[in-house]
């Protein structure tokens, strides 16, 4: 019987053989317990009907799984050194393809696959960018299902008039379904980085065009440019003339001393549709 990937043992042996460890910079920590693994893939509930869409597979521990219950795995990995473990820890697997790209530069047109679901352990540093570039691209999936920071499920799940409420809480919950599964703690991983893990879900809303919402999404960005400020004073920046900031509030049927963090989607659109229709 093949030995899982995901424990402590495996893991090293791996890299030693292949004289490798893990790259900070690349945000490498690998998950050590087949345990969190099988959670992961129950939560994104993988069947032979869908295709997956791993992005930074690293030595192939979530892969494995994937492969396991999938009926096609296209995994992006950015670290070249990666591949030769991959192409071993995944060589029992007909139904993989190991890609070497950095996924943000990675060409998502023409990447159409059957009943999609993108299931990963994001390097924690650009986990934002990566989901940005799935939200504004091509690809058509079913859901999302992504291991991120805790501190950064926290601002997708976010409720206005919080701390970590801000266009990405705004975004995100306009076109998802976000709901987290389960935490996961930085125990579980080699080596363990700082902090603890979350398991976040995005269902994409059938109701929502979201390709046609960019340009009020890039106007909530510049309205949370600077939190300290007043959304009055934030317009100032963003509107032609700067004297008409009140007046447009005003119009909105918004109190002129409000912040950007206590306006939901809807009071955002209003504002906008005041301003440049």
């Amino acid at each position: 019987m093949t030995k899982p990937i995901a424990s402590i043992k495996r893991v090293n042996e791996l890299l030693i053989q292949h004289g490798l460890h893990a790259k900070k910079h690349y945000g490498q920590n690998f998950i050590i317990d087949r345990n969190i693994i099988d959670k992961i893939v129950a939560v994104a509930n993988i069947s032979k009907e869908n295709d997956v869409l791993e992005i930074g597979p690293g030595i192939g521990s979530l892969s494995e799984a994937l492969c396991e219950k999938a009926n096609f795995v296209t995994a992006v990995e950015i670290d070249p050194k990666m591949i030769e473990i991959l192409e071993e820890t995944l060589n029992r697997f007909d139904n993989v393809e190991v890609i070497q790209d950095d996924f943000l530069k990675f060409d998502t047109a023409n990447f159409k696959k059957d009943n999609l679901i993108v299931c990963a352990n994001l390097p924690y540093y650009v986990t934002t960018p990566i989901l940005f570039k799935l939200f504004d691209s091509e690809i058509v999936f079913e859901k999302i299902v992504v291991m991120v920071q805790k501190e950064v499920a926290m601002r997708f799940k976010a409720s206005k008039d919080t701390k970590q409420y801000n266009a990405l809480s705004i975004f995100a919950q306009t076109c998802f379904d976000v709901s987290l599964a389960f935490d996961v703690s930085k125990h579980v991983f080699f080596p363990k980085p700082d902090v603890d893990s979350s398991i976040l879900v995005f269902v994409p809303k059938p109701e929502r065009n979201c390709a046609e919402l960019k340009p009020i999404f890039e106007f909530i960005k510049k309205c949370f440019a600077q939190r300290r400020k007043t959304l009055a004073n934030n317009l100032k920046e963003i509107i032609s003339n700067p004297n008409d900031a009140i007046s447009y509030l005003e119009k909105a049927n918004l109190d002129t001393n409000i912040r950007a963090q206590s306006l939901k989607f809807e009071d955002f659109k209003r504002l906008y549709e005041c301003i440049y229709t």
